[in-house]
């Protein structure tokens, strides 16, 4: 095989420091260069047996430091122009459609994770990685450029609607989980002053819609009241607690409104359909509570009625006017 002079050699090396730095590649000069590299290639297609040497070649070298400090600090604050981006996004959707291709890439990330010194290592390295301050604010800053676009924030909420696999990842991942004083300081003090979008609204109303609400009893509060069930029926419950909440004893000014009225039996036809009725005057918290539960807090609250109220709940008519009189 021949070899180069050192005069050759010498001259080599100070065209490539001359060039280092300074030199300037026009985008007409890089066009070139790409449809030449095309023309090769099409010409003489890799094949196979080659990728697969150089995949070997490859496999388990490690770049040092320098190298990817190197490559780390030619890349950073590189304008990458929309055509390029356009470009490098189609040859990542073309390559992902193949199902030979993604195939490969999970049996690969299987494999590797399936070794738990592997994920030790990537833990502690992520771990290393996001204990520099800096990393954690450029990754923060990054996420929430990405998050600012309209389209990003669309392409994952339908991803996410789309896939079964990652709704029940959402539902579960954080089940159980606690979350430290510090987070939830956080979580509160981003979301202080916030406001959410009319379409934001409209999308969390129809989330939690009919039977997607957890609170969902068959469409029991479309069904009409008992006639009797009117305002002079629940202020004389009001007047027979004395206008105080049965389980906390919150007052009307403290509730910013009147009490609310509950069916203890959660029957909407009470006093009409000749079963048994008690009724409870309740602030808007407690009332809001007693939705979950509800054979707990019906035992609850009959027991507070026999054995603080005598079994009552409500003045009668005839009472009532008596004591108006």
């Amino acid at each position: 095989m021949p070899t180069l002079s050192k005069s050759l050699l010498e001259q080599k090396k100070k065209a490539g420091s001359a060039m280092k730095g300074s030199h300037v590649v026009s985008d007409e000069a890089r066009k070139r260069m790409s449809e030449s590299q095309k023309r090769r290639f099409a010409k003489c297609p890799v094949s196979e047996e080659t990728r697969k040497k150089c995949s070997s070649a490859h496999m388990g070298h490690e770049t040092s430091p320098d190298t990817r400090a190197k490559i780390g600090n030619a890349h950073r604050n590189k304008i990458v122009t929309q055509e390029t981006n356009a470009k490098s996004s189609d040859s990542h959707k073309k390559w992902w459609s193949d199902p030979k291709n993604r195939k490969r890439m999970s049996d690969a990330a299987k494999k590797r994770f399936s070794d738990p010194d592997k994920c030790a290592a990537a833990s502690a390295a992520q771990k290393k990685r996001y204990a520099d301050p800096l990393q954690r604010k450029i990754h923060s800053d990054d996420l929430k450029e990405w998050w600012k676009d309209t389209e990003n924030k669309t392409i994952m909420s339908r991803k996410r609607k789309n896939s079964p696999a990652v709704q029940a990842h959402m539902k579960t991942m954080c089940v159980g989980r606690p979350c430290s004083e510090e987070t939830k300081k956080k979580i509160g003090i981003s979301n202080t002053g916030k406001r959410a979008s009319a379409i934001t609204k409209m999308r969390l109303s129809e989330s939690k819609r009919g039977d997607k609400n957890p609170h969902w009893d068959g469409g029991r509060s479309y069904e009409p009241y008992c006639p009797k069930w009117n305002p002079g029926m629940r202020r004389r419950i009001r007047a027979y607690f004395e206008y105080q909440c049965i389980f906390c004893s919150k007052t009307e000014s403290e509730n910013r409104r009147k009490l609310s009225c509950h069916h203890v039996e959660y029957n909407k036809m009470a006093c009409c359909d000749g079963k048994p009725v008690q009724f409870a005057a309740t602030c808007s918290r407690c009332h809001g509570r007693t939705g979950h539960d509800r054979e707990r807090w019906e035992a609850m609250i009959h027991r507070i009625i026999d054995e603080i109220w005598n079994g009552r709940s409500y003045f009668t008519k005839d009472e009532w006017e008596k004591m108006n009189k």
